[in-house]
């Protein structure tokens, strides 16, 4: 009795010994699904620019790349060439889907995104896009606007971190959301906040408003070159000439020319010096006649425009205010301009 307790023992002992491996073995075997899987490719090309600095639209493109390279699912791949410089090396349009797939297969891409950053009026505007290349189009679109004074590398930060959650989340995030982890995203907030109207004059209506006094000032001096030019001509020694040239030299066209070439025609010393002088001052202000006069159109209208275009800002409340976009795009074999109204 007693060995067979012994055998039994030993029995056990060995049992333990195969379960316990077999477990290592079960565990490493269900472990292995759980490997991390390699993680997609993404591009997030440079941003077309329209009267942003290169600062802003570069900081706002490396805080989405940041943002894309905290994920555990996508890896950002480096590169900085824009749409337009990539659809012109491959001789393709941009804004065609054949276009975007081939970009994407050239760098062997996952997702690719790219957009515009542009200025309007006092704030910020930025559109990004999502290409999938396995869906051959764009999935996602991304908006957002904020104000152009108060831009600080923490606000393109969390701007970044909401533009790539409208891109890659089922569930955005918006900036209120983003802004809530930090003192620095609650600075942000504010910033995003559309001031109220102060009732006080802006930028833009002061330079209208001083073009238009630019404008007058020369529609001044242009009348005042017009009385210069009539002052010469009416003038006793320069007419004495002229109805000397009018009798000994009937065909002459300009008298002024006739004064130029020394001829005095048998008028008195007096007369000639006073004809030259009358000439070489009608010469002048007919000249400076043409220059102010192109400087009251071209600033007058200017001014105008300027204050036109100015509006209050409870009257642009709006986040997306009416406004004609141009968008130039180039290629080896073809050029194409496209317009777009906002409203």
């Amino acid at each position: 009795m007693f060995g067979m307790i012994l055998v039994n023992t030993t029995n056990l002992k060995s049992l333990s010994r195969w379960a316990a491996v077999l477990s290592v073995f079960a565990y490493a075997g269900s472990a292995q699904p759980l490997a991390a899987q390699p993680r997609k490719q993404v591009a997030v090309l440079s941003l077309e620019s329209d009267m942003v600095t290169d600062d802003v639209a570069k900081g706002l493109r490396q805080a989405v790349c940041d943002a894309l390279s905290a994920r555990p699912d996508w890896e950002v791949h480096e590169t900085q060439v824009s749409l337009a410089q990539l659809s012109f090396a491959h001789d393709c349009s941009p804004t065609e889907a054949t276009c975007l797939r081939a970009i994407t297969e050239q760098f062997e891409l996952d997702s690719l995104v790219f957009g515009r950053i542009s200025r309007r009026e006092d704030e910020i505007v930025v559109h990004l896009s999502r290409f999938e290349p396995q869906a051959g189009a764009v999935e996602r679109n991304a908006d957002a606007a904020f104000a152009s004074q108060a831009v600080t590398p923490e606000s393109l930060e969390a701007q970044g971190r909401v533009l790539t959650s409208q891109l890659f989340d089922a569930r955005a995030l918006n900036v209120a959301q983003s802004d809530a982890t930090t003192e620095s995203s609650a600075q942000l907030a504010r910033s995003l906040k559309p001031a109220a109207d102060s009732g006080g004059v802006s930028g833009r209506a002061v330079a209208g408003y001083s073009l238009l006094g630019a404008a007058a000032l020369s529609a001044g001096l242009s009348v005042f070159s017009f009385v210069q030019i009539q002052n010469a001509q009416d003038d006793a020694g320069f007419n004495n000439y002229r109805r000397a040239v009018g009798r000994m030299a009937p065909e002459v066209q300009d008298v002024c020319s006739e004064v130029d070439a020394g001829k005095s025609y048998s008028v008195s010393g007096s007369d000639f010096e006073r004809s030259i002088i009358s000439c070489n001052r009608g010469q002048t202000y007919q000249l400076l006649q043409f220059v102010f006069l192109g400087s009251a159109l071209i600033t007058g209208g200017l001014g105008a425009y300027l204050l036109l275009g100015d509006r209050p800002e409870r009257a642009r409340a709006e986040p997306r205010a009416r406004a004609l976009q141009l968008h130039p795009r180039f290629s080896r074999s073809s050029a194409e301009l496209s317009a777009q109204w906002q409203f």
